[in-house]
């Protein structure tokens, strides 16, 4: 992963410097990430690390390719019909399977669910939910169909229209001014979302406005302190310049969750060894095959889903 610009003296047109810190409010001092002083990630003293400069909120749009791959509508394949199957059974959902199909599938629950983060955990019927960033509607079509009142926001057109072909209430609009009501949900999803946000600290505020007493907020993100991004730099393959805004530690995110009204219930990691195989394909694409070497520090697992509670 090249970085965005070479140097942060160096400002392209319409970048902003980011002077506080989202999380805190603190003044940035001009601290970098150790290791990483080459690319523009400033660093606040509470922990959170920051893109700066950033795209100014008018422009940032432009960055996102028409192939960005939410934007792509998920074919309906083999593969992906078994991996439905696992995700309704690690979620709890009530089986319609037979005595014998309810085995071979707990069974399988039990070796491979671990292999994707994708949960969302069985909360009685049509109970609803909203996923905020939810693309072409693969998730919701996926949560409908075991019970739940879905709606969705998402800021390409294009995406929002193949949503609502498929009969899903989608909402072409910012989480920000979407039309939504106080205490009317039961579960927010903001997979890969939350760091593209320009900010959190306001994001997961209106999350608890939106909830009810009890409702889940499940957040999916990359998780800044593994060991993948130690030993990969710049290159890390989870920095996305510059679109992914901030940038979070396990600590972090839990922290702002918390400050938020929320209580964590868990935190579960990617898998291990599908970490490690993207480290090891962009060391090799970008020829620092070394770096495997480097001293083991934060976790394997290098994306993170935190599942809180509404208090």
């Amino acid at each position: 992963m090249q970085a965005f610009y070479e140097s942060v003296d160096i400002i392209p047109a319409l970048m902003e410097v980011v002077r506080t810190c989202d999380a805190c409010g603190a003044p940035l001092d001009g601290s970098r990430v150790p290791g990483m002083a080459e690319v523009s990630l400033a660093q606040c003293a509470c922990g959170l690390v920051i893109t700066s400069p950033c795209p100014a909120p008018d422009e940032l749009g432009a960055y996102y390719p028409p192939t960005y791959y939410s934007y792509i509508p998920k074919a309906s394949t083999r593969k992906r019909r078994v991996l439905d199957k696992l995700r309704a059974y690690k979620g709890g959902y009530p089986p319609k399977d037979g005595s014998l199909g309810r085995i071979f599938w707990k069974t399988a629950t039990s070796l491979l669910g671990n292999f994707f983060l994708f949960y969302l955990p069985y909360c009685g019927a049509e109970k609803s939910l909203l996923e905020v960033g939810c693309g072409t509607g693969s998730d919701l079509e996926w949560a409908r169909q075991r019970g739940w009142d879905v709606h969705g926001l998402e800021l390409s057109p294009n995406a929002v229209e193949i949503a609502k072909k498929q009969g899903l209430d989608v909402q072409c609009s910012t989480f920000e001014s979407a039309n939504l009501s106080a205490n009317s949900l039961d579960c927010i999803i903001m997979s890969q979302v939350l760091e593209h946000l320009y900010s959190p600290r306001l994001a997961l505020q209106r999350c608890h406005q939106l909830l009810r007493p009890g409702g889940l907020l499940l957040i999916a993100v990359p998780k800044f302190d593994s060991w993948t991004r130690h030993a990969m730099g710049n290159y890390w393959h989870n920095l996305q310049f510059p679109i992914h805004l901030y940038h979070f530690s396990q600590s972090v995110l839990e922290r702002m969750v918390q400050d938020a009204g929320f209580q964590v219930r868990e935190v579960r990691l990617s898998f291990k060894f599908l970490s490690l195989f993207y480290a090891l394909r962009t060391m090799k694409q970008f020829h620092i095959l070394k770096r495997v070497f480097t001293r083991p520090q934060g976790t394997l697992s290098d994306v993170m889903l935190l599942v809180a509670e509404r208090v």
